[in-house]
């Protein structure tokens, strides 16, 4: 695991399984998926209530707003004029200077500090005001609760005296107490109630003091994150952890009070089981849940600034040479307009240069202003290498004169509003110059009521679409909470284990990852068959799937072997559930997005959606050719389908039909394997060149009309007409003309017939004719197969054979005739036809 720090500080721990190994020399195409570790070495109260619980008066914790109403005047207590003033009675109603924020010196004494920030005292002449800009003795006061009815209150000047309304203009710290009644006749008793609530780092060691709170916040650091949460990280599918940090924990282990020791030992532990996990982190410094009464001070002097540079400064050089360190947020959620673009720039460029005094490797991650216009840092850090911008996007909290743009959207409504404006709010801050872009912060959490839990899944899934564009990454909020849907936990089963498709990392050559939301070429697998459920797996860039030495599934050898070898087993209810063994026993399991291994036992044969060795299958692309289909049946099975689709496919009837309906030829493929026949090389089998041969054979008892070249080839000068007369083989309706021809029937068909025939392709035009086939003399034979064959004598100068029609065998012949034929040569042509095409009536194939 790696870590990312901020100032809260982050981890992000990521496995990067491609290589396997610590180093940050990661894939550019590398995308963080975080969880924030929230609530662990910066408390936040709503993460984990019960930390509070034992805390005397929790409901009196630094920074609470307290509203006091008189009994007697029925209005509230008022810093006039917001504060530098007199405080008077004379408010119907409560608001920002009707509110006093405490600072706790012990469960029940305080200090008050107003709206312009001043602090409550008592003056010289005992009256009540706002004037100090620092407490001290007289700025402090104690609260005392009536017993029965805690909500009403006493104020205990040190002076010894209660605070009490005289009149709405004149508050004084006079009263006696009287005789410890509190009905509403007495000036010294208010009603009080809260507005606003810290519960942070600062409220939890304050109100427990100093022994009480290292007890709780060492048993807290020891056991809210311990080192299963990392593999369980890992397990679902995340690389990351960002973990907040407070500025003190540069002072462990004897921070500044009220703050305890031990925070820098956790997270010394955070990076050792990152490194056990696999995992790469990140540190984010500046927590904003460590302030004492909500009081933006930061930033408003060198001094501050300095002195959180100091803290980057130490923790960069705490873990710069560790690993896991992957990137340094320099401070969380700076609010605008309290904090200036210039102060954050300020900052920015100094913590940038602090880190990069200990790591050149290490990202700068640098969170946007809240309320501010998101590009107002990018030209800023685009002049910093390895700079990231941050940005947190909440369904919540975005607020237009105190009233949420959220609250009255509907299920649909708000996956628009993720497709569409933070889609084009996360486009405005991702650049093209090469600035990166990470949404530090997102939840599964919105303002919808009553939504389902395919509702919560529907939203989360669209956020991860949106947010997994980011160029850097996405941490959701948070690990643990008391809040269902603010826990990765909860969210973990619903979205971890959404559907991914198992895909060839960079096509082949390298690790099966799991991490895809569409399949294209890289998540197509190409089978080969070995049997009905035994398949190599092919990649896209030809490699073979397989599993390594440790377990992993990849797709490194260029030929299959046992471990490339894979049996496919189905869900009988299902067909398209699936389970993948390996040859070592196991079945395929996805254990992270990057990490596909094969070490699955299988479990209780169950096909639910939480068993990680259990696939959705489709198909994609099919081949159905000869390869497929005499493999796909076996070599004897195979035989009997083949010989019989050859039998019946294409019958002698079909080129009488072809002939019939005014064509000429046929052309008929053939597979490079019929030169093999009847032994060709597995998995195909022999037949098919015996229905090649009846082929030639019925194409030979169909004739063509002599005269369809002529046309054609006179235009093409030195162009012959080549025509072939037998006075056999002719046949109409399979009935031979010559079969009870006598001799003087013969002589008499060659000298009317064949002369006719020969002047119909005999031009005036030039166009020469050639009697290419004929047979004179010579004896008739039968050849296997029941053809004919005829050796004949020499014609002129040529002694040769005729290869007759679906014979593959030729004979020299070497008994002379003792005549030629006037003017005109009479050839045997003696040729091995490669490209078969049948001459009597062109009908063949031109395709081997």
């Amino acid at each position: 695991m790696k870590l990312l720090v901020v100032h809260y500080l982050f981890i992000i721990s990521s496995c990067y399984i491609f290589n396997f190994s610590y180093g940050r020399n990661l894939n550019p195409n590398f995308r963080v998926k975080a969880v924030n570790l929230g609530g662990w070495l910066v408390t936040e109260g709503w993460i984990k209530p019960s930390l509070f619980d034992a805390i005397p008066n929790n409901d009196f914790l630094d920074g609470t707003g307290l509203q006091f109403k008189s009994v007697t005047e029925g209005k509230y207590l008022c810093a006039e004029l917001g504060g530098g003033n007199i405080i008077v009675a004379n408010r119907t109603a409560a608001s920002g200077w009707e509110t006093f924020k405490i600072r706790r010196i012990n469960s029940t004494i305080f200090n008050f500090r107003v709206f312009n920030k001043e602090f409550v005292g008592v003056d010289g002449s005992g009256n009540v005001v706002a004037v100090e800009n620092k407490p001290g003795f007289s700025e402090t006061f104690e609260i005392v609760r009536n017993s029965d009815d805690p909500s009403r209150v006493r104020i205990k000047s040190t002076n010894g005296f209660f605070l009490q309304v005289k009149t709405e203009e004149l508050v004084t710290a006079d009263h006696s107490g009287g005789n410890g009644g509190w009905g509403d006749d007495d000036p010294s008793v208010f009603i009080m109630k809260t507005s606003g609530r810290l519960e942070g780092e600062f409220q939890i060691t304050n109100g427990y003091g100093p022994i009480m709170a290292s007890q709780v916040m060492r048993e807290h650091w020891r056991t809210f994150i311990v080192e299963e949460d990392f593999s369980f990280i890992k397990s679902n599918g995340l690389n990351a952890v960002r973990i907040p940090v407070g500025w003190w924990i540069a002072s462990d282990p004897t921070p500044p009070k009220p703050y305890v020791g031990g925070s820098l030992n956790a997270l010394d532990n955070a990076f050792l089981w990152a490194r056990s996990a696999s995992l790469q982190g990140s540190q984010n410094c500046g927590s904003t849940n460590a302030n004492r009464d909500g009081t933006i001070e930061w930033g408003k002097t060198d001094d501050i600034i300095q002195q959180t540079v100091e803290v980057i400064d130490f923790l960069t050089a705490r873990y710069a040479k560790n690993p896991s360190l992957y990137a340094v947020e320099l401070i969380n959620e700076p609010l605008a307009p309290e904090v200036t673009l210039d102060m954050v720039k300020k900052y920015y460029q100094a913590g940038y240069n602090a880190v990069r005094k200990h790591s050149s490797t290490a990202y700068v991650v640098m969170s946007n202003r809240l309320s501010s216009d998101p590009t107002e840092l990018l030209t800023f850090a685009s002049g910093l290498k390895g700079s990231v911008i941050d940005v947190h996007y909440y369904n919540f909290f975005s607020r237009i004169f105190d009233n949420s743009i959220f609250d009255n959207m509907s299920v649909q409504q708000n996956l628009e509003f993720v497709n569409t404006n933070r889609s084009a709010e996360l486009n405005t801050v991702t650049q093209s110059n090469g600035l990166l872009t990470f949404v530090g912060e997102w939840v599964a959490e919105w303002e919808v009521r009553d939504a389902t839990k395919e509702d919560y899944q529907k939203f989360a899934q669209a956020q991860l679409e949106v947010f997994g564009r980011a160029t850097f990454g996405w941490a959701y909020w948070t690990l643990k909470n008391v809040n269902n849907h603010w826990r990765w936990n909860w969210t973990a089963i619903q979205i971890s284990n959404r559907g991914k498709y198992l895909c060839a990392e960079l096509g082949g050559g390298n690790i099966i990852v799991a991490n895809r939301t569409a399949a294209s070429g890289w998540e197509t697998f190409k089978i080969w068959r070995i049997n009905s459920t035994i398949f190599n797996f092919r990649v896209f860039n030809k490699e073979f799937v397989g599993v390594d030495g440790s377990g992993n599934v990849v797709a490194v050898e260029n030929k299959p072997g046992f471990s490339e070898t894979f049996e496919i087993v189905r869900n009988s209810d299902d067909p398209s559930r699936v389970r993948i063994k390996s040859t070592n026993g196991f079945f395929l399991q996805v254990k992270t997005e990057e990490l596909v291994t094969a070490d699955h036992s299988g479990g209780n044969g169950g096909w639910g959606d939480d068993d990680p060795s259990v696939f959705i299958m489709k198909t994609s692309g099919r081949l159905e050719g000869e390869f497929q289909i005499t493999n796909g049946y076996g070599p004897i099975m195979a035989s009997q389908v083949m010989r019989e689709h050859w039998r019946t496919f294409i019958v002698e009837e079909d080129f009488s039909f072809i002939k019939s309906n005014g064509l000429n030829a046929v052309r008929i493929p053939v597979g490079w394997w019929i030169a093999s026949d009847p032994t060709p090389p597995k998995p195909y089998v022999g037949g098919s060149l015996n229905a090649l041969d009846n082929a030639f054979l019925w194409a030979s008892q169909l004739s063509s009309d002599p005269t369809e070249l002529l046309t054609f080839a006179s235009g093409l000068k030195g162009s012959v007409i080549d025509v072939h007369y037998y006075n056999l083989f002719s046949r109409i309706f399979d009935n031979s003309i010559f079969d009870n021809m006598s001799i003087q029937q013969n002589l008499e068909f060659v000298n009317t017939n064949r002369s006719a025939e020969l002047n119909t392709v005999t031009q005036s035009n030039g166009l020469l004719t050639f009697v290419g086939n004929g047979l004179l003399n010579g004896k008739l034979e039968m050849q296997q197969g029941g053809l004919p064959k005829v050796c004949p004598g020499p014609i002129g100068s040529v002694r040769t054979c005729n290869i007759w029609l679906g014979l593959l065998d030729t004979e020299k012949c070497e008994q002379p005739l003792e005549y030629g034929v006037d003017d005109q040569e009479w050839l045997y042509q003696p040729l091995n036809y490669l490209d078969y095409w049948l001459i009597n009536n062109h009908i063949g194939s031109t395709q081997i």
